[in-house]
């Protein structure tokens, strides 16, 4: 059986190597939060960009260069499989990462709990608290956390947005269509007039 202070010593020893290993996640969070904030931004705008150009592919529209994919299905699904799987790897691991820093406060409570003394369950209850508090999340430059939540708020928003590019491509269809007719009628009229005054020059005369 250990001595109490041997004992101290180990929890306080796993309780600063908690503590380094959040620092050294912290630290590589501030390193890349560019760099994923950008791999976030060019996801969402991608995927949303994508699907609308596979929409307008399906009705036959006109296709920019850059998303030629669009016009064929399987690339598109293999294209936005590629995308989302970079995104929801990165969302998913973060979480996990997040998830895996509370379990070292929670063991440690649970040996708290199984201690012998009020001395040992005093000290690692304390411990255990000051971890349970010291939680490492991963966010994209402060402006939104990556864990899965994220991924829920983005497919509603590339939702949202495909749905509105979506409506206003058919309101441009029809505004489109009404002035073909429009100009379509308006060239009848003309050629009437013409056939009018041929068939009849000396009436126009008079």
């Amino acid at each position: 059986m250990y001595h109490p202070k041997s004992k101290e010593k180990s929890f306080i020893s796993l309780c600063q190597l908690h503590d380094s290993t959040c620092q050294i996640a912290k630290s590589l969070n501030e390193l890349w939060s560019y760099p994923l904030l950008v791999l976030m931004a060019y996801g969402f705008v991608s995927v949303t960009s994508q699907l609308y150009f596979v929409y307008c592919g399906t009705q036959s529209q006109h296709i920019p260069l850059i998303f030629r994919s669009a016009k064929e299905i399987p690339m598109s699904i293999i294209w936005l499989f590629y995308i989302f799987g970079k995104c929801i790897s990165l969302l998913f691991f973060s979480r996990k990462t997040t998830l895996a820093s509370r379990r070292t406060g929670i063991c440690l409570h649970r040996c708290g709990v199984a201690a012998d003394t009020n001395e040992i369950y005093e000290m690692v209850n304390h411990l255990s608290l000051k971890l349970l508090n010291h939680v490492v999340n991963f966010s994209a430059c402060g402006i939104f956390t990556l864990d899965m939540g994220t991924l829920y708020a983005v497919c509603g928003a590339i939702t949202s947005y495909l749905i509105i590019l979506i409506q206003f491509n058919m309101a441009g269809q029809q505004v489109k269509v009404s002035q073909e007719l429009a100009a379509s009628n308006e060239t009848s009229s003309i050629d009437l007039i013409g056939e009018n005054v041929t068939l009849n020059p000396f009436k126009a005369v008079k």
